[in-house]
């Protein structure tokens, strides 16, 4: 037999042979120096034996001996289990010295193995309700080799669950409903790095990458499935917090105006801060002002009041107010750096004030006492001595 004569089996001229780590099996037919087939069983010789080296481009090297089978078709198991590139070289023993091209071989990974396969970034842990994120899957076979090659076939499935509902998506189905976003919540998309080339190593091999848009906010557990095996390493929970107040989801109770107001009486309105996906916000610091103008001919008259929310015994955001003067007041509702609540401002009707015999109002710093005797009116002002009174005309 001849070392330079002898041809790789299942493989074009000149192609890459390609075979799977623990298991990279290939054969080569056995020739003469004039290009024969050697067939042992016919001829009646011995077997022969040969030299198998197998070196990757990091200098990794396999090698070792194998026999010739008597139809001349020598068989090689190479014991190889770190993914890559390699030039193997097939000699027989006592030719080492003859001109032999190695042939280019690719080990590609195995199996995909849940315990050694990992996943990492941001979107594990926490995130903002609406906002994509992502993190990353890096897949690795048995041998703990990232997968490779170009016939890996991976699919990639990603559940959310919470006490209330589970959220599942893989790459092959991207519909969805709860205000989950049709291309988002979790779609696994192979990245360009999975893609093999004739030659060529891969210096981070197959990543899969997760993109998520989770529009509801709650504490999420977590599970990654790779074709079908569920992840050893445990992740989560994710936190989906609420996102920034929106002035188009948040609300007001009750509308400034839904019906007239009275002067001097106080009025006090709840906001409710929801972000875009209507998530309600519980955690931060809100500003919400109110700003009320007097209104005359439509235009302002120059008389505002201003307002700011506070937190009441609820943790609800509450304005209150007091309308100084009758008349058309328009009411400004603002949060923060989301601008104006939805259908503000409002145009709210200020009427005269109901008397009563035990109406107390604050005006500035004075707590004023209205007691109503029929015609006359008379007005107690705290600090002040004595009783101011005065008779009002019918109708004022």
């Amino acid at each position: 037999s001849d070392s330079s004569s002898s041809v790789l089996l299942g493989v074009e001229s000149g192609a890459e042979y390609v075979s799977q780590v623990g298991n990279f099996n290939f054969q080569f037919q056995a020739r003469d120096q004039f290009g024969n087939d050697q067939n042992y069983a016919l001829s009646g010789r011995e077997v022969e034996t040969w030299l198998v080296s197998a070196t990757s481009t990091t200098g990794l090297s396999v090698s070792g001996q194998v026999s010739t089978g008597l139809s001349g078709v020598v068989s090689v198991a190479l014991p190889i289990t770190i993914s890559g590139n390699y030039d193997v070289t097939v000699v027989l023993d006592g030719q080492l010295g003859s001109e032999v091209l190695p042939y280019a071989m690719y080990a590609a990974s195995g199996d995909v193995s849940p315990e050694l396969t990992t996943a990492q970034g941001p979107g594990l842990l926490r995130s903002q309700a609406g906002k994509d994120v992502t993190f990353e899957v890096s897949p690795r076979d048995q041998y703990n080799n990232i997968m490779s090659g170009p016939d890996v076939a991976l699919d990639c499935e990603v559940s959310f669950s919470n006490a209330e509902r589970t959220l599942t998506i893989d790459g092959a189905d991207s519909s969805n409903e709860l205000r989950l976003t049709s291309n988002d919540l979790a779609t696994c998309l192979r990245n360009d790095a999975c893609s093999f080339r004739s030659g060529e190593g891969l210096s981070d091999g197959c990543r899969l990458i997760a993109n998520f848009n989770l529009k509801i906010a709650g504490e999420f557990s977590i599970e990654i499935q790779i074709n079908g095996l569920s992840l050893s390493q445990q992740y989560g929970p994710v936190q989906v917090v609420a996102g920034q107040v929106s002035g188009t989801t948040s609300s007001i109770n009750p509308l400034p105006n839904l019906l007239p107001a009275n002067a001097f009486e106080s009025l006090i309105y709840v906001v409710t801060p929801r972000d875009a996906e209507r998530n309600l916000i519980t955690t931060g610091d809100i500003f919400i002002r109110l700003t009320a103008t007097l209104l005359v001919d439509g235009q302002s008259s120059g008389l505002q009041i201003f307002s700011t929310a506070r937190l009441n015994v609820a943790n609800l955001y509450e304005l209150e107010w007091i309308p100084s003067e009758e008349g058309i007041w328009s009411v400004e509702i603002t949060l923060g750096e989301a601008g104006s609540l939805s259908g503000s401002p409002f145009t709210v009707e200020v009427i005269p004030p109901i008397l009563n015999a035990a109406l107390r109002f604050v005006y500035g710093d004075a707590l004023v006492e209205v007691t109503d005797a029929g015609s006359s009116v008379t007005l107690g002002i705290q600090g002040v001595s004595g009783n101011c009174e005065y008779t009002s005309d019918a109708g004022a």
